[in-house]
């Protein structure tokens, strides 16, 4: 979806996926990888309503309206020049104030926001564009198909194999895609 955006922008649609991050701080916002790898930001339509973070590690379908956000690359800059941590749902900056504490306690909040900038640069040069491009669907349903049996990475489980770009981020995605 992301690679053609444009024939999918403002447009409903009906997709299912894994949801492979809930918001900790909100529930307001979660992370859906599709069938392809394709990661998609989830937002409800009644921006008053939260998710139910039981959802995450479900395959779900998702009902709603597919829309583009750019981020572009002065957004970008002003990011990397001010060391923000961002959220790995929408390349915000990280709402999760105790996350963010415990990063700069930890002495290695320097080192993530620096990978974050430069998994998003090395994506900027891969497309060719001026810009982030985040998927985002307004959903207007959505329905857990099943419990899926795939570790979830998280704060508490970081067992898991990462890969040569990991940065130790929460699910940006990033890092398969420059595998691939």
């Amino acid at each position: 979806m992301k690679a053609n955006i444009e024939n999918f922008n403002n447009k409903t649609i009906v997709t299912e996926g894994l949801i492979i991050h809930v918001c900790p701080v909100d529930g307001r916002k979660m992370k859906l990888r599709g069938t392809d790898g394709s990661i998609i930001k989830i937002i409800l339509a009644n921006t008053s309503d939260k998710f139910d973070r039981e959802l995450n590690g479900k395959k779900v379908r998702i009902e709603g309206i597919v829309r583009e956000e750019k981020l572009p690359r002065s957004y970008i800059d002003s990011l990397e020049i001010a060391g923000t941590l961002l959220c790995h749902i929408d390349h915000a900056p990280c709402n999760d104030t105790a996350w963010v504490a415990n990063k700069h306690r930890q002495g290695v909040a320097e080192q993530i926001a620096q990978t974050d900038m430069t998994l998003l640069r090395a994506e900027m040069e891969q497309t060719g564009k001026d810009y982030i491009s985040v998927v985002v669907m307004v959903a207007q349903k959505v329905e857990e198909l099943e419990i899926v049996t795939e570790k979830i990475k998280t704060s508490q489980n970081t067992t898991t194999k990462k890969s040569q770009h990991c940065g130790n981020c929460a699910f940006c995605g990033l890092c398969t895609k420059l595998r691939a």
